[in-house]
């Protein structure tokens, strides 16, 4: 379900993709339970922050695989989905602050948005049961990791 999902939010942001001349890779995805509009509205997010925070002058690559990072609390039934790409990054102090609600590292002169997208992401994983964290460097890219509940079907 999930690289339906995933192919969804792709061609639904095909034209912001052609736009920044981006490469989108969807590596094999686990079976996850949830709300499939949901999960897609947490992809569709992260894909479009991706796009949006891309540094200038360099094409933007978001890898989004499966991942064997453990989850932080330990929970065994969560896998993980990495999103990586090649943006504008972030210092990894503000890792936990950009999922606040209307909390933007940057101007919105320069990236516009609300600053609710990753808040709504955290939302919708809470409501999954799961987890999402990010990583940043900056100049090199943002790593977002996703866990969720596996398929028990």
């Amino acid at each position: 379900m999930l690289e339906e999902v995933m192919r969804e939010v792709v061609e639904g942001l095909s034209l912001l993709i052609g736009e920044t001349s981006a490469s989108v890779e969807v590596g094999s995805l686990p079976v996850v339970s949830g709300d499939r509009n949901q999960l897609r509205q947490l992809f569709q997010n992260l894909v479009s922050n991706s796009l949006k925070y891309h540094r200038e002058g360099v094409m933007p690559h978001i890898r989004i695989t499966s991942s064997t990072q453990p989850a932080p609390n330990g929970d065994r039934q969560l896998c993980c989905i990495e999103l990586r790409d090649n943006g504008i990054g972030f210092d990894n102090q503000y890792s936990e602050l950009i999922f606040d609600v209307f909390k933007r590292l940057h101007g919105r002169d320069k990236y516009p948005g609300t600053g609710m997208g990753l808040a709504i992401c955290r939302k919708i994983v809470e409501r999954h049961e799961g987890l999402i964290a990010a990583h940043g460097d900056i100049d090199e890219g943002s790593t977002f990791f996703v866990w969720l509940k596996r398929s028990q079907k």
